[in-house]
């Protein structure tokens, strides 16, 4: 296992003092399977909290972050450590700080994992002699890829283990051993103790770091977790849509499919955490507003104007999670948008000429979303649907599998400067100053009239220069 040599290290220190220190968790876990984890939590048995504090500052700067009960963090470059002392944790009132924790160096590593989630996250390693203690069988577990409960007597008392099991299953493709379902079940309730921040962080990690976030969203469904704080993905099952457009069935099938391509499209694509964040809301609330427009006419299922329609579907949701407001304002822009790359391309196709200006106006709109950003959402969309009968090789059916119109914008955002940012003025308030005219609202509002002759009328910046001096 690929161990940092500073985590040894301060195992070596702390063994030397006759305490034990043990990795546990996600690090634990993550090592197991050959990844390459970046947080490590530590459980040192044998000592005192005053004895381990001393210990640790020998080694180099400490944060206290629980010293009450002894908890504290160091920071070797990208390595972060948490080390505690072993504790045991009781529910005290419904809020999620309300615990009383003591911290008890004496217990065994099996009383110390019973306050743990998931039997794969209760595995103890020592970094020294990479030897596992492993009370409740987690690596069988995680080798068999099951999701268990350590305790169904504590696991309640965190409600958002719930959230953390659903990005478990969709991260490591497990499935859930039926007692615990029936625990998690159990859980659900309490959700709504809970502040947004907690809910987003499981979140993120359901989205960004999964393959295959369908399987978590489903879970969801399926345990009844939606039902109790996100209705509109119920509706969204409710919901039909056309089958000659998306043979795949309800709208809550299609966006889990969306949610999976676009999982594969933030890793196919340079971007940076915030970005995917982005990507994958966009695709997790694309179709919201199909829940409130859809309606068959002449034979048909049609969803006229979903994509503006669900934007206020689409806020509410990340209000629901605490998304801060330049992701959320970003997101409900693609949401509005996001049937705009296939809608131009097909005026372009079907004869009608698609401006240098509609190409600008539409990242004016976007802003400050990005085409770029649009489209890797779109992608998804397009993408994610079907198959479709395929009349050659009914054996066969076809899956979508590029996306011409995603090409085509994209290119012609590029040539136009405006994939991923909002188009420059033609004019600026110096060009209209070393005019002659004077500082004041009215230069606003010429430039703002400049970049409308060049986007509407195709004007040159010489020809509106020179209607600007008439």
């Amino acid at each position: 296992m690929n161990i940092p040599s500073k985590i040894i290290y301060v195992a070596e220190k702390i063994s030397k003092t006759q305490g034990q220190g043990y990795l546990v968790g996600g690090a634990v876990r993550d090592l197991i399977l050959g990844l390459n984890p970046k947080d490590f939590d530590m459980e040192v048995f044998g000592i005192s909290a005053k004895e381990l504090e001393k210990t640790l500052r020998s080694i180099g700067p400490v944060e206290e972050v629980g010293k009450s009960f002894g908890v504290y963090k160091m920071r070797f470059n990208e390595i972060e450590l948490d080390i505690s002392l072993p504790r045991i944790e009781e529910k005290t009132g419904k809020g999620h700080k309300d615990f009383a924790i003591t911290s008890k160096s004496e217990l065994s590593v099996k009383e110390a994992a019973r306050r743990r989630d998931f039997t794969i996250n209760a595995i103890y390693l020592d970094p020294q002699t990479q030897e596992i203690n492993d009370p409740y069988n987690g690596q069988k577990d995680l080798e068999q890829k099951i999701l268990r409960v350590v305790d169904s007597k504590t696991f309640p008392e965190d409600a958002l283990r719930v959230l953390r099991a659903l990005q478990f299953l969709a991260r490591f493709e497990l499935r859930i051993e039926p007692t615990s379902a029936e625990v998690i079940k159990a859980a659900i309730p309490e959700l709504e103790h809970l502040p947004k921040e907690r809910l987003l962080e499981e979140w993120k990690k359901l989205l960004i770091k999964s393959e295959k976030p369908s399987l978590g969203l489903q879970a969801g469904l399926e345990l009844g977790v939606w039902e109790k704080i996100h209705p509109i993905f119920i509706k969204l099952q409710q919901t039909p849509q056309d089958p000659v457009w998306h043979p795949e069935g309800n709208v809550w099938l299609h966006t889990l499919m969306v949610v999976d391509k676009a999982a594969q499209v933030i890793r196919q694509n340079e971007m940076d955490e915030k970005q995917k964040l982005v990507v994958m809301l966009g695709a997790l609330t694309h179709d919201f507003g199909k829940v409130i427009t859809s309606e068959e006419i002449n034979g048909r299922v049609r969803a006229f104007d979903h994509e503006k329609m669900g934007v206020d579907l689409a806020k509410d949701f990340l209000n629901q999670l605490g998304v801060d407001n330049e992701t959320t304002e970003k997101v409900l822009k693609i949401v509005a948008n996001h049937m705009a790359p296939g809608g131009l391309r097909k005026s372009e196709k079907t004869g009608t000429k698609v401006t240098d200006g509609a190409i600008r106006r539409l990242a004016l709109r976007l802003h400050p979303a990005t085409i770029e950003e649009l489209l890797w959402v779109s992608q998804a969309d397009h993408l994610g649907r079907g198959p479709y009968p395929n009349p050659k090789n009914p054996d066969k059916p076809i899956w979508p599998h590029d996306y011409p119109a995603g090409e085509w914008l994209e290119k012609r955002a590029m040539q136009l400067d405006v994939a991923d940012q909002k188009p420059k003025n033609i004019v600026e308030g110096r060009d209209l100053l070393a005019l002659g005219f004077k500082p004041g609202p009215k230069i606003g509002e010429m430039i703002k009239e400049a970049n409308r002759l060049r986007d509407e009328e195709g004007k040159s910046r010489e020809e509106i220069l020179e209607i600007i001096t008439k």
